[in-house]
């Protein structure tokens, strides 16, 4: 037989090896609808699945360190608080520990926050025995591997991402090979992945966004759910939490805010309300400046080609698109309590604080935020 044929002996092998690895890889849809899972597994509802690979995006310094810092020791220290709620949502812990991977930390400013939220959250040193942190990202895929086989933990944090892509494999094709082997780990050791990530510098001015993610467009189409942390546009300890992308919620979740409140000791807590999207839509400083010198040239009846070119414009038609763009945006009003289907007994009070909106200034909290009352959520059988 010709040298590029498999001879007998190797064929039967290659039979024998690949029936073996289809019988552990090749499943029908009967099994999976018997035997699979029917409803969604939370860690955290309905912001954390149990298993998976999520991504936390955000600007730089809104909290995400912070929050993720929070997360992992209620996580650690869950074999002895037993808690059913996590920061007023409901919590369903595996007690299998956490590992904390921490790129852009050395260890003095890392125990600096730790410290100042155990203080403020009174936990014992004592119990973050399964709290396991890691500095040195080299060679991490096979970091995490040894990690999983010996210690077997429930939630791996890798803050951030990128610090683990090595300077010449950040193309899509290489983003997708590392997330792909992170996926697996989720999946093999039933544990939930969770990467932090940076927007791009503009994203904090528009709605929240999938595509506001720096870097390759394979995070977010690898990811199983993008999250969005934020700074509210007018109080600045206040923080909040948006779904961006998520494949098993529903998309009404998917457009609404969740308001954090963030403490001095760098600990969050959960406000109880959600807000509409379009109200953190905010009006850059350069932008707010040129509608105001657009509304004093009309008032002082500059108009036509002369106002275009006073503008800066080229052409009128140019001048209108803006205008239409930047001047004659209305606010959002809608009811978002007949959106989620939250709360009934209290419609009123949202539409209370919807009409507030067109009165608010820049000293309160995100206008249209209204009060959440979370749905129950129980964790799959």
């Amino acid at each position: 037989m010709s040298n590029n044929y498999y001879n007998d002996s190797d064929r039967y092998r290659y039979d024998y090896e690949m029936a073996t690895l289809m019988d552990r890889e090749l499943f029908t849809a009967r099994c999976l609808t018997t035997y699979g899972q029917k409803d969604m597994s939370y860690l955290w509802a309905p912001f954390l699945p149990k298993y998976g690979l999520v991504c936390l995006t955000g600007e730089s310094d809104c909290g995400k360190s912070a929050f993720l810092m929070q997360l992992a020791l209620a996580v650690a220290t869950h074999e002895y608080t037993n808690q059913d709620e996590y920061l007023g949502l409901k919590f369903f812990c595996n007690r299998r520990g956490v590992l904390y991977i921490a790129t852009e930390d050395v260890m003095t400013s890392f125990s600096v926050m730790l410290n100042k939220q155990c203080k403020e959250l009174q936990i014992d040193k004592e119990q973050l025995c399964k709290f396991y942190i890691l500095f040195q990202f080299d060679n991490i895929i096979n970091k995490i591997k040894y990690i999983q086989e010996t210690k077997s933990v429930g939630v791996i944090i890798i803050d951030t991402f990128n610090d683990i892509l090595t300077p010449h494999n950040t193309s899509i094709v290489a983003v997708r090979s590392v997330l792909s082997k992170l996926q697996f780990i989720a999946e093999k050791h039933k544990c939930l992945i969770i990467i932090s990530h940076h927007n791009h510098k503009k994203a904090r001015f528009g709605r929240p966004s999938k595509y506001d993610l720096i870097g390759s467009p394979a995070i977010e189409a690898k990811a199983r759910a993008v999250i969005e942390l934020r700074t509210d546009p007018f109080e600045k300890n206040i923080k909040h939490l948006c779904v961006v992308k998520a494949n098993y919620l529903p998309d009404k979740y998917k457009n609404k805010s969740f308001l954090f409140e963030f403490t001095p000791q760098l600990t969050f807590n959960f406000l109880k309300k959600v807000a509409d999207f379009d109200s953190l839509t905010v009006m850059p400083d350069y932008i707010s400046e040129k509608v105001q010198k657009y509304i004093q040239l009309r008032q002082e009846g500059v108009k036509g080609d002369e106002l275009a070119k006073a503008m800066g414009f080229a052409s009128r038609g140019s001048l209108s698109v803006w205008v239409k763009k930047h001047v004659k945006t209305e606010g959002n009003t809608t009811n978002l309590y007949n959106e989620l289907e939250l709360n009934p007994d209290n419609k009123q009070d949202a539409e209370d604080d919807n009409s507030k909106k067109a009165t608010a200034t820049n000293s309160n909290i995100t206008p249209s935020a209204v009060e959440f009352e979370c749905p129950p959520v129980l964790p799959a059988v």
